[in-house]
């Protein structure tokens, strides 16, 4: 096995080693509790103990070695956000999950409506689908975002979907396609990023995208297909609403590793007070949705992105 392989395996075993030391302490903090067959496992973390210091020292770590891959661009997957905050004492643990990708399908939309939580719709521009779906998805009281396409470090051997974001292009050819993709998706109220793992590591390109959003009173996610974005630090800075993606639910598209990616975000939710999910509309990702309906973690509460505290 390669180096690097040991170097993976030695920091999984560290961190579940702690996790194990964690589950200790915390069973030696709070009287034994009946849990029902479908309650879904509980983390309880104290802000005011080394205990979850090391834990998150620990998954920092890890942070690094867990990447997601668009055609040749490997963006790490956060398990905890980039600048942590502290839960707000009283405050219910939130997570917002996004689909993107959607528009193509038409079968997926109505399975998506189907859940008995609400997720936030994702629609490409030029979907075939795209109109009605997101006309279908409003009428749900669905929150409807923009995933507009734009420029990968790949790219042009990586191509994104018809009229992307390119690097280069001036401000105007930016306001004619965003306005065109805008008028695409019917009652959306924001935009995140397909693709972009170049276009949104330039601040001159995302200004220019934030502009025409913050005209149009929309927000912006991003959705952090590079570690080296500037989207959502330029949306701060230019005083528009922005939020950020925390983890990728499908980077490994099987039905386990999906479920075990939903409870890593109910963690972040749990240990930060809220998170941002992005999966797609695969198979695996709906039949592991449909699965967690059931699993999941109800202290966690489900919401739309509208619903989150802005990134600082």
């Amino acid at each position: 096995m390669a180096p690097r392989g040991w170097y993976k395996l030695l920091l999984a075993f560290v961190a579940g080693l702690i996790f194990v030391c964690l589950g200790f302490w915390v069973l030696q903090q709070e009287p034994p509790h009946e849990v029902s067959v479908e309650e879904s496992p509980r983390v309880v973390i104290d802000h005011g103990r080394g205990v979850a210091d090391a834990v998150k020292s620990a998954l920092a770590d890890l942070q690094n070695l867990m990447v997601y891959e668009e055609g040749d661009v490997h963006a790490p997957l956060s398990i905890l956000p980039s600048t942590p905050r502290s839960r707000i004492a009283g405050e219910d643990p939130k997570l917002a999950i996004v689909i993107d990708d959607l528009g193509v399908n038409e079968s997926v939309l109505r399975q998506l409506l189907d859940l008995n939580f609400p997720v936030t719709f994702a629609f490409l521009p030029h979907g075939a689908h795209t109109r009605s779906g997101a006309r279908a998805a409003h009428a749900k009281g669905r929150e409807i975002l923009v995933h507009q396409p734009m420029e990968p470090i790949g790219y042009p051997r990586v191509r994104p979907e018809p009229n992307a974001l390119l690097t280069g292009m001036s401000d105007g050819q930016i306001r004619r396609i965003l306005d065109a993709s805008i008028a695409a998706v019917p009652h959306a109220v924001g935009l995140n990023n397909h693709m972009g793992s170049r276009f949104t590591q330039q601040a001159d390109g995302v200004s220019a995208v934030i502009r025409v959003l913050k005209e149009r009173g929309m927000f912006m996610l991003d959705s952090m297909t590079h570690k080296d974005s500037v989207f959502a630090v330029q949306g701060g800075r230019m005083g528009i609403e922005h939020y950020s993606r925390n983890v990728f639910l499908d980077a490994s598209p099987s039905r386990e590793k999906i479920l075990e990616e939903l409870r890593r975000a109910e963690a972040i939710a749990l240990f930060t007070g809220q998170a941002v999910a992005i999966g797609h509309p695969l198979p695996e990702t709906l039949a592991a949705l449909k699965d967690w309906q059931r699993l999941r973690n109800r202290e966690v509460r489900i919401v739309q992105l509208r619903e989150l505290r802005q990134d600082n």
